[in-house]
């Protein structure tokens, strides 16, 4: 799930119960996310963002709710106040 506004995106990927950060590698740069289960190398979500973004000024967090934790990216548009259909190439398209 995902969602955005002018200047940014913010992107939800679920991730088992109780996941923390050191277990993740994640790598956002201007033009690709990679996001992987690192002792087991699962990749979780890979690919090209459908547009480039700020790497240096996006950020991620951990977010637990219970049992439920999930990822969030805040991902900074760099070609900001425009909208995004999709979130990766290859992705189903939205209508904007």
């Amino acid at each position: 799930m995902w969602q955005q506004t002018l200047e940014e995106v913010t992107a939800y990927i679920p991730l088992k119960m109780g996941m923390k950060a050191k277990e993740l590698k994640i790598v956002q740069s201007k033009d690709k996310l990679s996001v992987v289960v690192a002792a087991s190398k699962e990749v979780l979500v890979e690919g090209p963002w459908c547009k480039p973004i700020i790497a240096d000024d996006s950020f991620w967090t951990i977010n637990r709710d219970g049992e439920k934790s999930t990822l969030m990216l805040t991902l900074c548009k760099k070609e900001g106040k425009n909208w995004w259909n999709c979130l990766l190439k290859g992705d189903i398209e939205i209508d904007t």
